[in-house]
């Protein structure tokens, strides 16, 4: 390995915060309220983005398209930190 090159290593990941606020992105994570199923994990710019495309993925125009059946069960939103 050359010399410095864990160091440039290091300081790679420690942009990663910095880029996201740039990009303006971050990972969350959809699970089913009831049965915390993983129904979706994405970039997105906040929570409501990443309802959206969950939506989208599964073949809705965005959130409020889902029925109502599925929206009244519940989603839990989290944002992931993948930086430790």
């Amino acid at each position: 390995m050359p010399p410095g090159a864990m160091a440039r290593g290091k300081d790679r990941a420690n942009r990663r915060p910095v880029l996201d606020e740039v990009l303006g992105m971050s990972i969350f994570q959809i699970r089913q309220k009831i049965s915390g199923t993983v129904l979706w994990t994405g970039s997105a710019d906040d929570e409501r983005a990443a309802l959206d495309a969950m939506a989208r993925e599964a073949g809705y125009a965005d959130y409020a398209a889902l029925p109502d059946g599925l929206r009244s069960a519940g989603f839990e939103t989290s944002k992931l930190d993948l930086i430790s």
